[in-house]
């Protein structure tokens, strides 16, 4: 009561001055009540406040892909304060101490890798814990396909064939279908594959034609138009010239200077004439064949002899390549024995018809050519992709000598007198827009004093700069220098001396550290200095990961977004380029431990997400297997399998120690070396 008589309530509220409410524990509270004209009243209140609860897992995780971004969404989880969301390009293999932390039930996760799949979990937290993960989803981000190329038209009676190449691009999705458009008349044809059939024109009316590709994205943007062309019903004329199409002549010599085929019927008359039979003996246009090609086994053999200019032209026939490929086991063989006698060879173009490829395509093979400058080898999926590309069908490889005098001066200081040469593939004469990795022989014995694992292969650039190719290898024993190439050009042999002093204390890895200094993979500390025993740093180790494999001009993210990585750094599109492709997430603080020393199972998951490995996991189980974090263990023991990671003396693995900058040479090397194997 106050004085006046009016009674009145005082409310109290206990908590944390930052945060969420007090602590857990058992609280008491003492009340005194003092007034005049009244004897004091004490009250002791006790409270016992609980932990709080981990929230339960979210529900109804949902992934919707986008361009370059899949967009996340779950139900919100009643007493969660936070959301940790986790990202892997493997299924049921999250890295559950790298999360992006969220407020809100829904993310947006940018700028990815079109066609690749991601996969998602998402955990509610809040002070009491994190929940268990929700349910996993998958999207692969995609938008719609690459414009069609080399567009083409035939008129016929009333219709016209159109022929056009895939786009280089899919977007991320399979290209389900193509439109063309007819120009007049805005007619719409569509067809699965080059070349579509249009019909329903009007005969001596001029037509041009565009194309676009389908996806499950939607439509390309619409090609550049065909030339024009004209039904007519005397397109079909020739078609019923027995005389024309019966004489073989025509076919007989495409190129060979001592016989004229095409002089034996000109009659249009239906005439069968057989005058033009002398071009049966032409030989389609090879130059230098004495005697025809001989499959022998699993292999087509072929003697040829350089032109005087020192070039050879090779079109190898469609019945050699089927009979050769029936013996065939994994790779179909190509070998040009060149008789060079007192010519100096300069230049090899070998070609192969589209429609006898796609029975080497058919049965799952690839396709290696021994061109005596070179050898190049076609993996069975580029096969594939070049001949469902190709509308004429024909498909090219060519190797040519490189001279000094045609480098640049810059280019042939650094090389000296090693070896180049020009490569080219081509599809219906031209250079396809996108290109896999093929691989590429060239025969080179080294020179006397040059160490084998400090034999490179260089790219040289249109503007005329040295690239290293870091997949390059020599083998000293047979002398070639292999490599995997992405596009056609130039390419040099070349070797990068080493002078690093203070590598005895680290003899057993010696040649790992010089191969990756020589391919631009890991860099000095200065004053000819390694430093092989000091750590090395999870953004130096993923920098050198990086450049050894070869990512560093992968699509990128633009930007990372870690609170410790900074944008202006060198280690920066390292990062970026590993971020997009599913190579790290970071911590769970929002951090990417720049700074930080990497632990040797952390290095293991970071080989293992960027080669992707789907194989089985190590019988052999290092000792310490279950000291090894969840997140890393099946990658330590796929790596163990691949044989590409090694413990210690014991048997351990030491997961948690800390890797030497020696250490890392020796496992990223190791990758180098059976990359071929491994991605095969």
């Amino acid at each position: 009561m106050d004085p006046a008589g009016n009674g009145y309530v005082r409310h109290w509220r206990v908590c944390k001055l930052y945060g969420e409410g007090p602590a857990a524990g058992t609280y008491t509270a003492t009340i005194k009540v003092s007034a005049a004209h009244m004897q004091d009243v004490t009250f002791t209140i006790t409270q016992v406040v609980n932990e709080q609860g981990v929230p339960a897992a979210p529900q109804h995780l949902q992934a919707t892909a986008g361009d370059r971004q899949v967009v996340l969404t779950w139900d919100e989880v009643p007493d969660s304060v936070y959301y940790n969301v986790y990202m892997s390009t493997a299924a049921e293999s999250f890295p559950f101490d790298e999360a992006i932390t969220v407020t809100n039930a829904t993310y947006t996760l940018s700028n990815l890798v079109n066609g690749m799949t991601y996969y998602f979990a998402v955990k509610a937290g809040n002070s009491g814990g994190l929940s268990v993960a929700s349910n996993q989803v998958s999207a692969t981000p995609a938008t719609i396909p690459g414009v069609p190329g080399n567009v083409s038209a035939t008129a016929g009676d009333g219709e016209a064939t159109v022929s056009f190449t895939a786009p280089a691009d899919n977007g991320g999705s399979p290209v389900t279908g193509y439109e063309v458009m007819v120009s007049p008349g805005n007619q719409v044809v569509a067809g699965t594959a080059s070349p579509i059939k249009v019909s329903g024109l009007t005969n001596g009316t001029s037509y041009t034609f565009t194309v676009r590709a389908i996806n499950a994205m939607g439509k390309s943007e619409v090609s550049s138009a065909s030339a024009p062309v004209v039904p007519n019903k005397s397109n079909n004329g020739n078609n019923g010239n027995e005389g024309n199409n019966g004489n073989n002549g025509n076919n007989g010599n495409n190129g060979n200077n001592g016989n004229n085929g095409n002089n034996g019927n000109n009659d249009n008359n239906g005439s069968n004439s057989s005058n033009g039979n002398s071009g049966n003996n032409g030989n389609n246009g090879n130059n230098g064949a004495a005697t025809p090609p001989v499959v022998s086994a699993d292999r087509i053999q072929w003697s040829l002899q350089p032109d005087d200019d020192g070039s050879i032209t090779a079109a190898i026939p469609t019945e050699a390549i089927r009979k050769a490929m029936d013996s065939a086991a994994g790779t179909l063989t190509i070998e040009l024995d060149v008789k060079d006698d007192a010519k100096k060879l300069q230049s090899v173009a070998v070609s192969f018809p589209i429609d006898a490829l796609s029975d080497v395509v058919n049965r799952g093979l690839s396709l290696s050519v021994d061109m005596g400058l070179g050898t190049v080898t076609i993996p069975a999926d580029q096969l594939k992709q070049g001949v469902s590309s190709s509308a004429a069908g024909v498909l090219t490889l060519s190797i040519t000598q490189v001279v000094g005098k045609d480098l640049p001066s810059s280019v042939r200081d650094r090389i000296g007198d090693h070896p180049a040469a020009n490569f080219t593939l081509l599809l219906d004469g031209a250079k396809p827009e996108h290109m896999e990795t093929v691989k590429i022989r060239i025969p080179y014995m080294k020179q006397s004093g040059e160490n084998a694992h400090q034999v490179i292969v260089y790219s040289i650039t249109a503007d005329g700069k040295l690239e290293v190719v870091p997949s390059s290898q020599y083998d000293p024993v047979n002398g070639f220098a292999t490599f995997q190439a992405d596009h056609s050009g130039s390419y040099a042999v070349g070797y990068r001396d080493v002078s690093f002093t203070d590598l005895d204390s680290a003899d057993w890895a010696r040649e790992s550290i010089e191969a990756l200094y020589a391919r631009d993979a890991v860099e000095g500390k200065g004053d000819n200095r390694f430093d092989p025993d000091g750590t090395v740093t999870r953004a130096e180790f993923l920098q050198m990961l990086m450049n050894a494999l070869g990512l560093k001009n992968s699509v990128a993210a633009k930007s990372a977004s870690f609170t410790d990585v900074d944008d202006a750094q060198w280690y920066m599109e390292a990062i970026r380029n590993a971020v997009a492709l599913g190579i790290v997430n970071g911590r769970e603080d929002g951090t990417f431990g720049v700074n930080d020393a990497i632990r040797r199972e952390d290095i293991a998951v970071m080989i293992d997400r960027a080669l992707k490995l789907k194989g089985p996991v190590s019988a052999n189980i290092f000792t310490d297997i279950e000291a090894v974090s969840g997140y890393a263990r099946d990658a330590v023991a796929r790596l163990q399998g691949a044989g590409l990671i090694q413990g210690y003396e014991d048997g351990s693995f030491r997961a948690a120690a800390h890797a030497s900058r020696a250490e890392a040479a020796i496992m990223i090397y190791s990758v180098l070396m059976k990359l071929e194997r491994l991605t095969n």
